[in-house]
């Protein structure tokens, strides 16, 4: 199975120690012998805290 995703990612960052990411991925290409299911879409988050 080969996937290529490709999207949007947003980066906030509010204090030197807190940030977090937003991310939305779309397929732009999928090859796939029909055995594996894979996603139409890809919606990705994250939040950092350095302490």
């Amino acid at each position: 199975m080969t996937a290529v995703y490709l999207g949007p990612q947003l980066s906030f960052t509010w204090t030197s120690k807190l940030s977090a990411q937003l991310g939305a991925d779309l397929p732009v290409s999928i090859d796939n012998t029909a055995l594996q299911t894979v996603p139409d879409y890809r919606v990705r988050g994250g939040l950092t805290w350095h302490f």
